[in-house]
């Protein structure tokens, strides 16, 4: 649908450009407003204003976008540009950067040339949430994690793997640590060890055992 968008004035390389009404499509309206400091100088055009941009060498085709509503051209584009594709307002044509289309140039000719308005135009309205605008692709990591989600239930079997896991370890480690601590002793007592050997193994099975006990009770927490 052909709509009228109430464009107020606004400043731009030391001019001032004038309110004016921008006429286009309902589609593009949509996307255009989410850029809301670009600046349109020329929105719709009759056949006749077409045939006489084409005259002063302004166009090369009598065929253009903006006769079906569905382009616009933005006197601030070149610091804009990025925004305007960002929300679907392309421009693919080298001689005339400013003219930017719904989709693409090409894309944008699926829609009909309007030869004639209305004789009321409806206001458009700025709507707070826009659906017409392209998304971008939505970021895996980036999911909502539910109580519905089956991701919280895979995550939660993985830890209580993690922690069975941990625990075997650790029981192993502790008996392993005990058992050596045994031996070192009955070693000592037997004098079977010289004294260096005896200080070693000494310090290894204390340390080793409580180093077991220091993760053990860390990992709780």
């Amino acid at each position: 649908m052909i709509m009228v968008f109430k464009q107020k004035a606004m400043k731009y390389n030391g001019l001032t450009y004038r309110a004016r009404d921008v006429i286009a499509d309902e589609l593009y309206l949509d996307r255009l407003t989410q850029v809301p400091e670009a600046i349109v100088v020329s929105s719709w055009r009759s056949l006749e204003e077409q045939k006489l941009m084409v005259k002063n060498g302004k166009s090369k085709t009598l065929n253009s976008n903006h006769r079906r509503g569905m382009a616009c051209d933005i006197v601030n584009w070149k610091e804009l540009q990025t925004k305007l594709r960002k929300v679907g307002l392309m421009n693919d044509i080298t001689w005339d950067r400013n003219h930017y289309a719904y989709d693409s140039e090409a894309k944008a000719t699926r829609f009909p040339l309007l030869d004639s308005l209305p004789k009321t135009l409806k206001e458009y309205k700025i709507k707070k949430n826009d659906t017409n605008v392209p998304k971008e692709k939505e970021n895996p990591a980036e999911t909502i994690i539910t109580p519905n989600n089956p991701i919280p239930e895979v995550v939660q079997e993985s830890n209580q793997s993690q922690e069975q896991i941990m625990n075997l370890t650790g029981y192993r480690t502790i008996i392993s640590a005990v058992l050596a601590f045994v031996v070192t002793i009955g070693a000592i007592s037997q004098g079977e060890a010289d004294q260096l050997t005896e200080g070693v193994l000494a310090i290894v099975s204390v340390a080793t055992l409580v180093s077991t006990v220091y993760f053990r009770l860390k990992a709780k927490k």
